[in-house]
Parts: C-alpha cells; structure tokens; sequence
C-alpha cells in the first residue's frame, strides 16, 4: 500500500511540475507563450476564457522562428534581438511589429480577437477547467494526462 500511496505522490508531483514548466527548461533559445482569449459562451459553471494558443519561439541570431500551434514555423529576420524575453521583428510588408518585452507578448498594430498572454499553468489550469465541466469521465479523465502534452 505504501508503494502505491507514493507513486500517486510522485506522479502528482510530476504532473505539477509539468502544469508549471513543461519541458521549457531544456530548451535554451525557445520561448513559449501561452494565450487565452475571453469565452463568449461563459455561463456560471464555465470558465470565463477559452485556449487562445500556443505560440513557440526560437531565437537564431537576430532571426525569430515563431511556430503556432502544429503550423509550419515561420522565419522573421528583421528583428532585434537583446535576449530570448525581448526582442522585436517587423513584418516583412511593412505593416507592423510584435516581439516580447520582459517575457510579454506585443504586437503593433493589434490582430484578431483580444488574446492575453499567461503562464504556463494557468492555460493547463484553464484546460482542465474546460475538462472538469464534461459529463463524460473518460474526457475528465484526459486530465491526468494534460501538463505532459501541452
């Protein structure tokens, strides 16, 4: 019983660290920005936003290589590069610049639907909110399984 009871333990605190950091900490020149996006269906059992995205970024030099979600990456080479939380790169057709700014996401002139940029743990947080609130236990079951592939 004491085997069992400390597996749950290990694997709950697995699970926790993976919630927080992921696998971020073996990648050097990658940042990752986590965003949500307020959900127009939010009633009061659910959750007030809804996945906005995740946007990978890969620091080369003075080039970004932004990949969203399982998109192609694309390859930015007008930027300025300080360190991998802040830096800024311009469109290729002139029309605008994003970048980071102390680890915050920016862009300039602001595209699509209002998205807001939070930690890691709040977007799995978020995910298992959206989970939680399913009738099916095999989805509330996916849960367990959220912090490791995210």
């Amino acid at each position: 019983m004491n085997k069992f009871i400390g597996a749950i333990v290990l694997y709950a605190a697995l699970w926790l660290i993976f919630a927080v950091f992921g696998t971020s900490p073996f990648s050097f020149n990658t940042i990752v920005d986590y965003r949500l996006m307020p959900s127009p269906l939010s009633t009061g059992d659910q959750p007030e936003n809804i996945r906005g995205g995740i946007t990978k970024y890969r620091i080369d030099g003075q080039i970004v290589i932004a990949q969203i979600n399982d998109f192609p990456p694309v390859s930015y080479k007008d930027c300025s590069v300080m360190d991998i939380e802040n830096w800024n790169c311009r469109y290729e057709d002139g029309s605008g610049q994003f970048g980071l700014k102390d680890g915050d996401y920016y862009a300039i002139p602001h595209f699509g639907p209002e998205r807001f940029s939070v930690s890691r743990f709040r977007y799995v947080m978020n995910h298992v909110h959206w989970l939680w609130i399913e009738e099916d236990p095999l989805v509330k079951a996916t849960i367990l399984f959220i912090p490791f592939f995210i």
